[in-house]
């Protein structure tokens, strides 16, 4: 073996990653902020007054098998989401493999849902 798992996992991400460099702005009707919740770090996507049409909250947790992917890159999908559901997003930002093992990302995730739960 060449390289090692952590340099082909990294390099990985960032072939992975290149479609998504360049990516078109949001919405006017859309803020993005990065906020931790429960000490996990997600992105949380707010619709202005025009979009929001729910008090519900869609919680998003993006794919790449737990150890590729951001939710930056699935943007252009939370728009969609906001624009058909009228709701709130929150996508987790969890910890990717392999700095942490599996089952360690559900559970930030687990702690991201129940502290939003708890706090309504």
């Amino acid at each position: 073996i060449l390289f090692g798992t952590r340099v082909r996992n990294k390099l990985t991400r960032f072939l992975v990653g290149l479609p998504y460099m360049f990516q078109p702005k949001p919405p006017k009707w859309c803020t993005i902020k990065s906020e931790k919740i429960a000490g996990v770090k997600c992105r949380i996507y707010l619709p202005d007054k025009t979009r929001k049409t729910s008090d519900g909250l869609l919680v998003f947790v993006h794919g790449g098998g737990w150890c590729i992917m951001r939710p930056r890159f699935y943007d252009s999908v939370m728009y969609s989401l906001i624009a058909r559901t009228g709701c709130t997003v929150v996508s987790i930002d969890y910890t990717l493999s392999p700095e942490v093992q599996y089952p360690y990302q559900i559970l930030e995730c687990q702690r991201v849902i129940e502290t939003l739960y708890e706090e309504k």
